[in-house]
């Protein structure tokens, strides 16, 4: 599937429309829940993360025969999907509670939780769990949201802010650099993966 950023404006979109529900004309849900369904947007748009084996696949057999160190064509292409998407939600989901209650106008609090987010994306696999691959993901660009904040406080439209926002975020997701170590189970072989999430 991919990263996808469109996918991301229309989750933030619904974290917006929850936030303004009310109920007997307050609120109808706390800060704390709001913080949860932003969270909840970045992580089902990050749920669809992909790293690449490379083509010529970097997969060497382990086999102990005379095929040791040959590469292991099967990879070669292939997308692995994130296989453990949830696991830094709640922290995140957290730090964004504490920027909301805090009053944090530039969401500066967000940022190094995002980038913390991105860290658990560690592991990844195909559809059948033949051939993996788990590493440490590096965010390379920090999602800074005050620029999109700052279309809202200059009166723009909330369509506006949740584009800019999805924007920094997914531009932020693109830069992440993977790099790890895959393995295919037949014919064993294992190698460095090496790539940016998709």
């Amino acid at each position: 599937m991919a990263l996808s950023e469109a996918k991301l404006r229309k989750e933030i979109k619904n974290a917006f429309k929850k936030g303004r529900e009310l109920r007997n004309d307050k609120p109808k849900y706390s800060k704390s829940a709001i913080a949860q369904f932003f969270a909840g947007a970045i992580v089902d748009y990050a749920s669809d993360a992909e790293i690449q084996i490379p083509a010529p696949s970097t997969l060497l057999t382990t086999t102990p025969t005379p095929t040791v160190g040959i590469p292991d064509v099967t990879p070669s292409g292939q997308r692995l999907k994130v296989a453990n998407p949830q696991s830094g939600k709640a922290s995140l989901a957290s730090s964004i509670a504490v920027s909301f209650n805090a009053m944090d106008a530039g969401m500066a609090i967000v940022t190094p939780a995002v980038v913390a987010y991105a860290s658990t994306l560690f592991s990844f696999k195909n559809a059948s769990g033949t051939i993996t691959a788990s590493g440490v993901p590096v965010m390379a660009i920090p999602p800074v949201l005050a620029p999109a904040l700052a279309v809202g406080a200059a009166r723009g439209a909330e369509d506006d802010v949740v584009k800019a926002m999805a924007t920094i975020i997914h531009t932020s997701f693109k830069s992440t650099l993977f790099t790890g170590v895959g393995n295919n189970i037949a014919p064993p072989a294992t190698g460095p993966v090496i790539g940016t999430l998709m």
